[in-house]
């Protein structure tokens, strides 16, 4: 039984290499599979009441001043507050 030239052992395992390469871009990954799930949905929303949009009653959620109340809340929480430094002595000889 002959033994296989070693070039043909280092082309078989670049083969290899290139064809688990490509095997991985051609697999979908996690964005991919959930790609329109939401304008489908959306469609579907549609297609059950196409006239939403139109009635007087709002959505449900929040009251008014627990809203505002989220809102001024959430907009401090970007406002520093400064905060005093303690002061380093300086050494001098």
């Amino acid at each position: 039984m002959k033994k296989p030239p070693p070039n043909l052992k280092s082309k078989m395992l670049a083969l290899g290499l290139v064809l688990g390469w490509l095997w991985g871009c051609a697999a979908p990954n996690a964005l991919e599979m959930d790609y329109g799930r939401s304008v489908r949905n959306n469609i579907a929303q549609q297609v059950i009441n196409p006239h939403a949009g139109l009635e007087p009653t709002p959505a449900v959620g929040l009251d008014p001043k627990a809203g505002e109340y989220v809102l001024e809340r959430y907009d401090k929480s970007f406002k520093e507050k400064e905060t005093p430094s303690a002061a380093i002595p300086m050494i001098t000889k």
